[in-house]
């Protein structure tokens, strides 16, 4: 064509064209060319009944427009009509002050009604030390927490007793930073009944945010303020009143239970595990700094020896040009600012050459040197000596908790150098130690109780290893005849499984071909028939409700499960899948923090939960507490929830989070010989 200009000429010079047998293929499929041509081509001569002058485009009505884009949520797009529009900062200032819901000042003849009703919403502005109240829908009230005036200080020692009562339903928006905030001032709450955002967070787990404005808007609209951001007094005024709303919404979804028993609860128990802290040895990250630093001046010496050259390992652009054109290494990709020197590329070409190898090494030296060694060093509080890190309760789609400001449930493990990071997480004394407490395959349990398979079901009931169990029936040898690597080729498919896994993602993994990936697969599901008619029940009730749920009904919605973009309909197939199981694990595990945090009180223990990583949790025992702790926490876990199979959890002690070593709990829990 770029010889011949067009699809017309080239047909009639077939005759010019070298190559016989691109001269056939020219004249067989002709005319599949000029149909594709003719497909793509914008049809022009549509009759049009309309004038086009009078689509000519109109002033636009701002104010509705922006109403209309709030309502959808297109923020950036809500900014650049109001910029449009004229509207200034100070325009939305006075909006704002408009709308203010005005806090009331201390009136004792007014505030003690408060006493007599059975809810109260609440919220602490921190730099003003002032406590805001809400007992009534029209009406907020202002407290000076350090106030000396008598009235004062003696109702808000009625109002602390009033607040801890267990009858009384406390309500507040972001339930996890308020208890800590009033915490600090001597306030504890002692049962957290409602907060909008994690109810919003329950009704819609696909959002980024749920800031207060937003969700009062879309759940009370009728009385929700015009204001972009709320003060305190609206904060408050707004979890008061939207709490029965949510609640009916919650009511309708049957998830009452799964916010008032365990996400409410569990609000409080991180707020705890924020407050606790980690405590994190600073000399051991400084003699890991050292060991890094060497280990990567030796390694740069060997590289820089094995190119010939001397030159900045850390930039792209040099090691590219070093390894494909000094070196003429094979090129695996480019990029467009260069050669791509990615993981990918490199991994290919470390297996023939060692330079590809050692950069690997280098860069994970360094990252781990970086990210973790020097990053936690810098994030350790001078008057702790912990980290306290921020749980994340509305944040993963699946139910997860996450960890953020550091993330601590992304310590490295995979390779030794990157496990010796935990070192560092350790006690204050000897007289204390480190539990790690972790269920053991709780996924794989999960999956035998939700699809009933009697093959799985009968494996876990008689305490085998599900992963020689599968390795067995899957190749067809006997359990005491599967080698290492058939129970890795067997527990890389358990596992996949559970997530959608394709025969190309296997075979990958793997290393093998898609045919034998393929193979394996189906070979799982004839032997486990009812774990694939789970799986495929899972993806039509989805089609049909746009929607997948855990055993305690927590949904996560699929609107692409009916899409005509195959990629789209295909991750919410493997979604489908995958998210009652990994979702009805993380509940478990939330159900299991509750209910342990909860013992622990009740038992007047002085042991910490400190961290929440996947599926274990991380405790900080007293020496006199380590046998009655790992009892008492071996307990809760296993039976957070009763499944089809027993539950197991694996406990861990030691003086740090590494070199823990395993013991038994005494009269602790079911057991099983399992493995992990």
């Amino acid at each position: 064509i770029k010889e011949h200009k067009t699809i017309d000429r080239l047909l009639e010079n077939l005759d010019q064209i070298k190559g016989k047998r691109l001269q056939e293929n020219l004249q067989d499929y002709a005319s599949q060319a000029l149909l594709s041509r003719r497909l793509s081509q914008i049809v022009r001569d549509v009759p049009i009944e309309i004038d086009l002058l009078e689509c000519t485009a109109q002033k636009p009505d701002y104010e509705k427009l922006i109403s209309l884009f709030h309502d959808l949520e297109f923020k950036s797009l809500t900014k650049r009509i109001e910029q449009k529009a004229g509207i200034t900062n100070e325009d939305r200032e006075n909006e704002k002050q408009e709308d203010s819901f005005i806090a009331h000042e201390f009136n004792l003849k007014e505030v003690t009604k408060v006493f007599e009703g059975e809810k109260v919403a609440v919220g602490y502005e921190e730099d003003q030390e002032k406590l805001a109240i809400c007992f009534d829908t029209d009406k907020v009230y202002a407290l000076s927490i350090h106030s000396k005036n008598r009235e004062e200080e003696k109702f808000m020692q009625d109002f602390f007793e009033y607040v801890k009562n267990p009858d009384t339903d406390i309500c507040c928006y972001q339930a996890k930073k308020t208890y800590k905030a009033l915490l600090a001032e001597g306030i504890e709450l002692e049962r957290i009944a409602f907060d909008p955002e994690i109810a919003a967070y329950l009704l819609d787990p696909g959002q980024n945010r749920y800031d207060i404005d937003e969700v009062d808007r879309e759940y009370d609209q009728d009385h929700a303020f015009k204001s972009k951001e709320y003060s305190q007094a609206q904060q408050v005024n707004a979890a008061f009143r939207l709490q029965d709303k949510m609640m009916a919404r919650l009511e309708e979804n049957d998830q009452k239970p799964l916010f008032s028993q365990m996400e409410m609860p569990l609000a409080v128990v991180l707020a705890e595990m924020e407050i606790a802290g980690v405590y994190v040895d600073l000399n051991q990250l400084k003699e890991m700094k050292k060991k890094f630093q060497k280990s990567s001046e030796e390694l740069a010496c060997e590289i820089h020896e094995l190119a010939g050259t001397e030159f900045n390992i850390n930039s792209p652009k040099q090691l590219g040009n070093v390894l494909f054109e000094k070196l003429e290494l094979p090129v695996g990709r480019k990029t467009k600012t260069g050669y791509s020197t990615d993981v990918e590329v490199l991994s290919s070409l470390a297996k023939k050459y060692p330079i590809a190898d050692k950069v690997l090494q280098y860069r994970q030296i360094m990252k781990l040197k970086n990210t973790y060694v020097e990053g936690l060093a810098a994030l350790i509080d001078e008057e702790t000596g912990r980290i306290h890190t921020s749980f994340q309760q509305t944040i993963t789609t699946t139910g997860r908790i996450s960890s953020t400001e550091p993330n601590l449930q992304n310590i490295p493990i995979r390779s030794e150098m990157g496990r010796e990071i935990r070192k560092a997480f350790s006690t204050e004394s000897k007289e204390m130690a480190i539990l790690a407490a972790d269920y053991s395959q709780i996924e794989l349990r999960v999956l035998a109780h939700l699809s009933k398979d009697d093959t799985l079901l009968e494996a876990f009931h008689r305490g085998e290893d599900i992963h020689t169990r599968t390795a067995s029936e899957v190749f067809h040898v006997p359990m005491d005849k599967v080698t290492s690597s058939l129970r890795n080729k067997a527990k890389a498919v358990n596992f996949g499984i559970i997530y959608g896994i394709s025969d190309y993602g296997l075979s990958m993994n793997l290393k093998i071909s898609r045919e034998e990936a393929k193979e394996y697969i189906d070979k799982y599901f004839n032997r486990y028939p009812k774990v694939k008619q789970y799986m495929n029940k899972n993806i039509k009730e989805a089609r049909e409700t746009g929607f997948v749920e855990t055993i305690f009904n927590r949904r996560r919605y699929l609107p692409e499960i009916n899409s005509r973009n195959y990629n789209l309909k295909s991750f919410a197939e493997r979604t489908a899948m995958n998210t009652p199981i990994q979702g009805s694990a993380a509940d478990i595990i939330k159900l299991a923090m509750v209910n342990v945090q909860k013992r622990l009180k009740d038992e007047k223990l002085k042991t910490k939960m400190l961290l929440q990583v996947h599926d274990e949790l991380i405790f900080e025992v007293l020496e006199e507490e380590k046998e009655q702790a790992a009892t008492l926490v071996k307990e809760e876990m296993e039976k957070a929830y009763a499944l089809d199979v027993p539950m197991q959890v694996d406990l861990k002690m030691g003086p740090n989070w590494h070199d823990v070593e395993k013991v038994e709990a005494k009269n602790g829990g079911n057991r099983n010989d399992g493995k992990d």
